[in-house]
């Protein structure tokens, strides 16, 4: 009797070490994934200051700004329109995919055009989806 509750706790320990390594790698991919989200949005602000807003609203393409929207595929940092498919960030499992869409808000009687962009990191995980997201919106000024 003393052997089976030794082996039980044993088990029941090596279960709980098992779950806690996999919540340590669960932790750091949601944590590179974060990265990977900054540095897309990061390189969206950039593009903004490099077209300025007029030339952003175009990338806003299937639709009549401001009821569009856009998707494109930020793995490799550029103007990939469209989905990544299987497509990952260089040789990690991670995908980079940007959505922006258009709208207007009115503030003190004043309406503005603006675009929001989400850029979102996904991965596979014990058969899971995860995903980690970065979303800001531009204003016309």
């Amino acid at each position: 009797m003393a052997f089976a509750i030794t082996v039980m706790v044993l088990v029941g320990l090596l279960q709980l070490s098992t779950r806690s390594v996999n919540n340590s790698g669960l932790s750091n991919r949601q944590s590179l994934a974060t990265n990977y989200a900054i540095e897309g949005m990061q390189w969206v602000k950039e593009q903004k200051n490099i077209l300025s807003f007029d030339k952003l609203k175009t990338k806003c393409n299937i639709g009549v700004f401001p009821n569009c929207t856009g998707s494109y595929c930020l793995n490799l940092l550029g103007w990939n329109a469209g989905t990544c498919g299987s497509s990952t960030i260089g040789t990690t499992e991670f995908t980079r995919q940007l959505a922006i869409s258009g709208s207007t808000a009115t503030a003190n009687g004043v309406t503005k055009n603006q675009i929001t962009a989400t850029v979102s990191v996904t991965w596979n995980e014990s058969g899971r989806s995860n995903s980690s997201h970065q979303t800001f919106i531009f204003v016309d000024r």
